[in-house]
């Protein structure tokens, strides 16, 4: 192909855990930056971010909402991670979120689309996909919904009218708090990924249902989960479990030379993909089979994209030392595109909530309003066993 492609950003959406140097390692691989999760941001709304004035000068901070779970050493692995990738940093193939991009997003707003989110069956159900293992499961201290102050006779915090969250019976009542506050960090990190113009990327189950569940709501026919999984185009054309297990010991230098040579190549790839969603984007589907035929139709300027990219790989030295292309069934990073993009989802989800302030509605306007700044594709990455890879 030849041609220029535009740079393309994927934010890494944090977990209960953080994500693997392998998996970094390869997202690099097929983006131009990668940013990854503020350390210093634990929850949806962080403290001292709402502010109540009172008769008399006196002001009462509320404390922070929806706090995030992490395993018992996230925050020493995660320091560990960043201060390994500070080289990368300085030439600005990763990026870390700044308190002043998430800080940028009314803390009202965050609110209104987690009590959006977590009053919806399909995403509390997709938040918790470990809810029958065998494990031990720690629940954060402090709130995780509601409990809004309302001031009668002076200046009123905005008004939550929505259902009550939507409770899973028959199941203990710690995993539906799990699954709230993960709604809460994969809502918050969507909107930080629109305000950074990157890609949002899942590399655990749970993130990965939840975007697999948000772009579900995009149709009126709401389609299985694994019939939309199934149409997600393959990012990772070598086997991404051998890939990610050579990649886990070599030397970021090591990485960076494969990524010289596999980059321009990839970059074709993903221009056939972008230039997919854009059509599908523009066709404004809201029927599924619809949305299925145009996605399936014309695929030529992307298989060759993919032919292409398959042979930069086959000329890369470490492909000899695993199985080498991927087959159906694999696990891997696949980008789903859905016929929406993010202001529009999140504009679907508070549909029928009524704001109660001015500086929502502001705040809405300014979100949910097409802007030149914002990605125009409806682009995704998951993590997900495809038992169809194109």
């Amino acid at each position: 192909m030849g041609r220029k492609s535009a740079k393309i950003r994927g934010l890494i959406i944090p977990s209960d855990r953080i994500v693997p140097i392998a998996n970094l390692k390869k997202q690099l691989l097929f983006f131009d930056q990668v940013i990854i999760p503020d350390p210093s941001d634990f929850s949806l709304v962080g403290h001292d971010e709402i502010q109540d004035s009172y008769p008399g000068e006196m002001t009462i901070v509320q404390m922070p909402r929806t706090p995030f779970p992490k395993e018992e050493d996230y925050d020493e692995k995660y320091k560990a991670l960043i201060a390994k990738t500070q080289k990368l940093q300085r030439r600005g193939l990763i990026q870390v979120v700044s308190p002043s991009d998430w800080r940028a997003i009314n803390p009202w707003f965050r609110i209104h689309v987690h009590e959006a989110v977590i009053s919806n069956e399909l995403l509390v159900k997709s938040a918790i996909p470990d809810v029958f293992d065998a494990k031990t499961v720690k629940i954060p201290d402090g709130v995780v919904h509601g409990l809004d102050i309302i001031k009668s006779g002076w200046e009123r915090i905005p008004q939550i009218k929505i259902e009550k969250p939507y409770k899973i019976e028959d199941i203990e009542g710690y995993w539906n708090t799990m699954a709230y506050l993960r709604l809460g960090r994969v809502t918050k990190y969507i909107r930080v990924a629109q305000i950074k113009n990157a890609a949002p990327i899942a590399f655990d189950e749970s993130s990965s249902n939840i975007l697999l569940a948000l772009g579900q709501n995009a149709f009126q026919d709401l389609p299985k989960p694994d019939s939309l999984a199934n149409l997600a185009i393959a990012m990772d054309i070598v086997n991404s479990q051998d890939l990610e297990k050579v990649l886990w010991e070599l030397p970021w230098d090591d990485v960076l030379k494969i990524r010289k040579e596999i980059l321009p190549k990839v970059a074709d790839y993903r221009s056939a993909i972008i230039k997919k969603s854009k059509k599908i984007y523009r066709s404004h589907l809201i029927s599924f089979s619809n949305y299925q035929q145009i996605l399936e139709d014309d695929l030529n300027e992307l298989n060759e994209a993919k032919k292409s990219l398959k042979k930069a790989w086959q000329g890369v030295g470490i492909v000899s030392a695993f199985e080498g292309l991927a087959t159906a069934g694999a696990i891997g990073s696949a980008s789903l595109i859905i016929p929406n993009d993010w202001q529009t989802l999140f504009a679907t989800l508070l549909a029928g909530i009524a704001i109660g302030s001015g500086k929502i509605t502001k705040e809405l306007k300014e979100v949910l309003q097409t802007r030149e700044s914002l990605i125009k594709h409806p682009l995704f990455i998951i993590e997900k066993q495809l038992p169809k890879i194109k």
